[in-house]
């Protein structure tokens, strides 16, 4: 755009003076210019908006994403009920590692109750024997 024809235009009033004229090239530029812009501003906001359009849907799972979420929550289910049942294993193998040791301890035991069972036997032989010396008395000692 020339100088003076922004001169033209600042600080007239029209209805004192009839508008400055334009040649038509002046005109056209001006009007290239002033359509160039708007398409600029109108392609610049629909960039914008594509841009955004693009992140919302990016954003949004997919049906892989939908299946993989499914997968990962089984894969986890069965990762804790193996690793219960390997507790539940280790604890029952714990028990069984331990029954040789439990039966020696109830074998000593059995034998420590025959032995004092034939001890409380011979103490209570004695007591009936001595039972039977004091209903006697002195009278069957001589």
């Amino acid at each position: 755009m020339s100088e003076d024809t922004d001169q033209k235009f600042s600080g007239n009033d029209f209805s004192q003076s009839p508008p400055p004229q334009l040649n038509a090239e002046e005109v056209g530029i001006r009007l290239t210019q002033y359509v160039d812009l708007r398409l600029d501003t109108v392609s610049a906001r629909m960039d914008g908006v594509q841009s955004e359009l693009r992140a919302a849907l990016d954003s949004k799972p997919g049906v892989m994403s939908f299946w993989g979420g499914i997968a990962t929550a089984v894969i986890s289910i069965v990762g804790i009920l193996l690793g219960a049942l390997s507790i539940g294993g280790d604890r029952f193998e714990g028990g069984m590692s331990i029954s040789p040791i439990i039966e020696g301890v109830r074998t000593e035991q059995s034998r420590r109750d025959e032995l004092q069972d034939a001890k409380l036997d011979a103490i209570l032989n004695q007591l009936g024997q001595l039972n039977d010396q004091l209903k006697t008395g002195p009278e069957g000692q001589n």
